[in-house]
């Protein structure tokens, strides 16, 4: 077979596949048994397998063989706190629109205590204290349009990266 990350079906560690089918048949599925299941190949704790239900594609998880320490391996943990991650996404986007414009506030107040000779910060600066106020002001107004900038590049992750909130927002 080829090198495609699977063992071969005689390589696999064995496992009841008949209880699995049995398993799989009283929740209203078929397990296919052409081609066989095999395991993905490099594992070093869970044993993964590809199977296929009905004629798809499936991975089927559990834990190593043996005894186990309490907690280790926990699928339904592992499953419970991974299905909770695309609820947070929204949270998290929240923080980074926040933090974003922000962080160019906070770039602009360190360059006029001190920081980095070319930035806007003590360009602001150095035209204010040369009288130069409308060349300040265009400064101020170039740091206002930078913090909205990463306000709108914040606002299109998000755009990108939670398609479910855009859909539940439209209803």
């Amino acid at each position: 077979m080829p090198n495609d990350g699977l063992r071969s079906p005689e390589d696999s560690v064995s496992l009841d596949w008949k209880a699995v089918a049995t398993y799989l048949a009283r929740h209203g599925m078929r397990l296919d048994d052409d081609p066989p299941p095999r395991q993905f190949a490099g594992g070093l704790a869970n044993l993964n397998y590809l199977i296929f239900v009905d004629g798809k594609p499936a991975v089927l998880r559990r834990p190593p063989m043996g005894e186990l320490p309490a907690g280790a391996y926990d699928m339904a943990r592992e499953h419970r706190i991974l299905s909770r991650l695309p609820n947070a996404l929204p949270f998290l986007f929240t923080a980074i629109k926040i933090a974003a414009p922000l962080s160019v506030t906070t770039a602009f107040v360190s360059e006029y205590f001190g920081g980095t000779q070319d930035g806007l910060g003590y360009k602001i600066t150095a035209a204010m204290t040369g009288s130069k106020y409308p060349l300040g002001w265009a400064y101020v107004g170039a740091a206002c349009v930078l913090g909205l900038l990463f306000f709108a590049i914040a606002n299109l992750l998000e755009y990108l990266a939670v398609p479910w909130l855009r859909r539940r927002d439209s209803t």
